[in-house]
């Protein structure tokens, strides 16, 4: 491990953490909380958050993080968010829609609606031209209380936008 963390090989630490200690019944806060932290610094911050959630898990028992924890998750969910909001601006739909489908999942009620995922999620396919599919994201983002306000008067722009364009997304 040694000469991984001198060489700031946050690859070959995530392995040898992941090898040595993440085995059986012997799982260690401090592990899980290791691991975080690099992937963190690689960017991959879906798997930071993961492994951030199972630290979380382990923590109850000794406390050892307080609220530092917390505020990684928090943190990547902010850097994830950025990110596919930046993926959005540059006209990368795709990976904008891949990020926003990652935070979605796991957040708690709170962070649903500050991070409002499935109102950017309709955003992106109205990009695409999925009219079907931004409709379905926008009664998701009613259903959580993502930015109701404006989420409701997008509904039946949608709605009309769809029944105006065939399946291939084509105008009638």
């Amino acid at each position: 491990l040694e000469p991984a963390i001198e060489a700031n090989d946050s690859r070959a630490i995530i392995r040898i953490v992941t090898q040595n200690f993440e085995k059986g019944n012997k799982r260690f806060v401090q592990s899980a909380y290791l691991i975080g932290r690099h992937f963190l610094r690689l960017r991959e911050y879906v798997e930071a958050r993961d492994w951030f959630r199972k630290a979380a898990l382990r923590n109850p028992k000794f406390d050892l993080y307080g609220h530092r924890i917390d505020e990684m998750i928090e943190l990547c969910n902010d850097l994830l968010l950025a990110e596919a909001d930046t993926m959005f601006r540059t006209g990368d739909y795709l990976g904008a829609r891949e990020h926003y489908a990652a935070l979605s999942h796991g957040l708690d009620r709170a962070e649903e609606r500050r991070c409002a995922s499935f109102l950017r999620m309709a955003c992106v396919y109205c990009r695409l031209k999925d009219y079907k599919a931004a409709d379905q994201a926008l009664l998701q983002a009613l259903e959580h209380g993502h930015e109701t306000a404006l989420a409701l008067p997008l509904v039946d722009l949608v709605q009309k936008l769809a029944a105006q364009t065939g399946a291939d997304g084509e105008a009638l």
